[in-house]
C-alpha cells in the first residue's frame, strides 16, 4: 500500500499539474513590430507528456499542433497555411503558472515572431 500511495504523491501530482495547462490561450504575436492576436488551444496533455492542440490564426487558419511537455515548457509543430502557401512552424514556449504563456515562433530555426498569452478561462 505504501508503495501504491508513494507513486501517486511522485507520479500524480505532476500529472495533475500538466492538465492545469490544458485549454485555450489568446496569444498577442509580434511580428515585426506589429501585433496579431492568434490562439493557442492546448488540448490534451498525455502521461507521456505528449501535448496535442490547435493553433489559429483567425480568419487565415486553423492547424493541428503535436508536441512535448518538459516541466513548464512545451515545444512542437504546427503547419502555417498563408497566402497559398505551407510551412512548418516550431512552437518554444513557457507556461508561467495556470494562465499564462510566453515564447516564440520559428521557421526554419529562425525566430520570426514572439508572444505572450493569457489561457481564457483567467480573463477578467
Amino acid at each position: 500500500m505504501k508503495k501504491i500511495i508513494l507513486y501517486f504523491v511522485i507520479f500524480g501530482q505532476s500529472a495533475f499539474a500538466n492538465t492545469n495547462y490544458i485549454g485555450r490561450y489568446e496569444l498577442e504575436v509580434n511580428i515585426g513590430g506589429k501585433f496579431f492576436k492568434d490562439y493557442f488551444t492546448v488540448s490534451n496533455i498525455s502521461a507521456s507528456k505528449k501535448v496535442t492542440g490547435i493553433f489559429e490564426v483567425p480568419r487565415v487558419f486553423q492547424s493541428s499542433f503535436t508536441g512535448q511537455l518538459n516541466d513548464r515548457f512545451v515545444s512542437g509543430d504546427f503547419i502555417a497555411k498563408e497566402r497559398g502557401k505551407e510551412f512548418k512552424v516550431k512552437l518554444l514556449a513557457e507556461f508561467l503558472g495556470q494562465c499564462q504563456i510566453k515564447g516564440a515562433l520559428l521557421q526554419d530555426k529562425i525566430v520570426f515572431a514572439n508572444f505572450v498569452g493569457r489561457k481564457d478561462s483567467c480573463h477578467e
